[in-house]
């Protein structure tokens, strides 16, 4: 164990000396730093992050010549009025139910002035820093420049940490603008890169890699099947895919990182193998290229889930930018929503919602996951694989594992959070018996993000009054129940719920596709709709579900199945009902298709 902590320490020592972007100096971290300016600052949003940051160890300050890409997150005129907004393009019988406004509309009412934004710009320009440009949301305007141009336009300190085996580094004072940019910047990104998105990805324990089509069953226990790996008609059969119309027409996105040019060669790999569509496909790139390829098993797993179930979509965008980092994702949720080209997103990625809170990053996204929203956007997100906590350094599929705390960002008022079951199927047929809860998938209670109107009815008040829970839905993400995908032209078992999110996306354009003019809402407040439709004596604060068949596993409630049985190693427990392990339960296409009917009263039934 020594020897491994001195080779951590001589790398960091090469890493520090190789690049003096990253050389640290001399001066002592603490809060005595003093302010460049004292009085001429207001706080934002960003707060100090280095004395945060779990396992680290204070190296020193950065060199005052390290380069920053600083984002500077600005804040929504009338974040209420935009909320308003979705309440009515959400529900039922109001005229403005399944209507949708575009990215410019929004804008305009909604966001940031021209005039607030010039002063930020110039704020950044009499700081020094270059390359000035701002999103067209004017969410966001991003720079290039040094430490030293950041402390004095920030009235921050930047320092540098050993944490595990990399550097970081993290600002030690909370991040402030000048008094006259009050009430318009919310936060700002870029001064720490110590913040990062994990993937949620997971490997069959058996660690099989197949060559063929999957077996029947890999182990069957009398007429159950309890380990396999499954194709796309296999989660077709599943999720009753058969009778209703499949993606046809609707745009979806993934939202990726890093060099992904593998990936539209293993999904066509996947598509010929499998016998589907090739489905039309392009990368939108947002930020600097990277190299990086050690995503592509997540990114596989999102492109090939996710159109696999749906059997195809209209059109599969990935979005790819620089790295997992808080600040490159938000520019990459942004563009998502400036763009408003695909209906549905996926992001099979999280932090800990604390963490994503302390660097402003949280605050930021919950804006651009407010404009998709009104946009009739959904974004869909992992909750994590480690059970009752978020990801620290890496999800593990095992619980008690990890922080307990939710995963950002599908604690989100307005994302989509995807749990995770495990499948159980009939041998030798293949069709679906019953789902339970997979040990590993994450769930519980916000302690930064508040519950949204639409968990009154069916999620405890003992919950919710203290914030959003999570799961919202859930689908299949044991790895030994898993999907059966192509990574670097081999076909390899995996689950986590890496896939249980892309899934749910796929799922969804089925849904979507089911009405005639495709224009659903956002879909988080329907979900809860059709669950209550379908439990006698719901009201607007409680609902009381129905009370399951003795030993039953799962039950049909409306469109879901709702799981009974299982645990996540947390303190909830499953539940009839709504529960913090598996949420509403898991989707049943064709039963979706046809509730989402009743209570939108259009459905295509072509059969498309």
């Amino acid at each position: 164990m020594r020897s491994f902590h001195i080779a951590v320490a001589a790398a960091a020592a090469i890493l520090l000396s190789q690049h003096p972007a990253v050389a640290m100096t001399t001066r002592p971290i603490g809060p005595g730093v003093a302010p460049s300016a004292p009085g001429a600052f207001v706080m934002t949003a960003t707060r100090a992050v280095g004395p945060a940051l779990r396992n680290a160890v204070p190296i020193g300050m950065a060199d005052p010549r390290m380069p920053l890409h600083v984002i500077v997150a600005l804040r929504m005129r009338d974040p209420q009025g935009a909320m308003n907004l979705v309440y009515r393009e959400t529900t039922p019988g109001s005229p403005y139910f399944g209507t949708s406004i575009t990215p410019a509309q929004f804008t305009a009412m909604f966001n940031p002035s021209p005039q607030q934004v010039q002063a930020v710009v110039a704020h950044l320009a009499r700081n020094g820093f270059q390359q000035i440009s701002v999103e067209p949301n004017n969410l966001f305007v991003s720079a290039y420049g040094t430490t030293s141009q950041a402390t004095s336009a920030f009235n921050t300190h930047i320092a540098l940490y050993r944490q595990s085996n990399r550097v970081v580094y993290a600002n030690v004072d909370p991040a402030g603008v000048p008094s006259t940019l009050r009430g318009t910047v919310l936060s700002v990104l870029g001064l720490t890169n110590a913040g990062q998105m994990h993937k949620n990805i997971r490997y069959s324990n058996q660690n099989r890699m197949h060559t063929m089509a999957p077996k029947p069953c890999d182990l069957p226990t009398s007429s159950l099947c309890l380990i396999n790996s499954y194709g796309p008609q296999d989660f077709q059969i599943f999720y009753d895919a058969a009778k209703g119309p499949n993606g046809w027409g609707l745009p979806v996105a993934v939202f990726a990182e890093g060099n992904v040019s593998q990936v539209i060669n293993d999904l066509r790999a996947y598509e010929t193998h499998f016998g589907l569509p090739k489905v039309a496909y392009s990368v939108r790139p947002v930020g600097i290229p990277s190299p990086d390829v050690a995503g592509l098993d997540e990114w596989d797993l999102d492109t090939q889930s996710s159109t696999g179930i749906a059997q195809t979509v209209g059109h599969m965008y990935v979005y790819d930018t620089t790295s997992l980092s808080d600040s490159d994702i938000a520019l990459e949720f942004s563009k998502f929503v400036s763009d408003d080209v695909a209906k549905l997103g996926n992001a099979s990625f999280g932090e800990c919602e604390t963490f994503a809170q302390i660097d402003g990053s949280a605050v930021a996204d919950d804006q651009s996951f407010l404009q998709g929203a009104a946009q009739g956007q959904t974004v869909f997100s992992s909750t994590g694989d480690n059970g009752n906590g978020c990801p620290v350094v890496a999800a593990t599929g095992v619980p008690g594992t990890a922080v307990p705390e939710d995963s950002y960002p599908a604690s989100s008022p307005y994302v989509v959070g995807v749990g995770g079951t495990t499948i159980v199927s009939n041998a030798p047929g293949g069709t679906y018996n019953s789902e339970i809860t997979w040990i590993g998938t994450g769930g519980g209670v916000s302690n930064v993000e508040a519950s949204p109107y639409w968990q009154a009815g069916p999620v405890n008040t003992v919950y919710r009054t203290v914030g959003k829970t999570i799961p919202d839905i859930s689908m299949d993400a044991d790895p030994d129940t898993g999907a059966l995908i192509y990574v670097n032209g081999a076909q390899t078992g995996v689950g986590g719920t890496s896939l249980s999110s892309p899934l749910s996306m796929g799922v969804s354009a089925r849904i979507i596709v089911a009405q005639d003019d495709h224009n659903l809402p956002f879909l988080a407040p329907l979900f809860y709709q059709l669950w209550e439709a379908y439990v006698p004596g719901c009201t607007a604060t409680t609902c009381v579900p129905p009370v399951p068949p003795a030993g039953a596993t799962t039950q049909y409630i409306g469109g879901y199945h709702d799981i009974l049985f299982g645990s996540n190693g947390g303190p909830y427990g499953t539940l009839p009902g709504y529960d913090l392990e598996t949420g509403l339960g898991t989707l049943d296409i064709y039963k979706m298709q046809t509730a989402m009917q009743k209570l939108v009263g259009d459905w295509d039934k072509d059969g498309r």
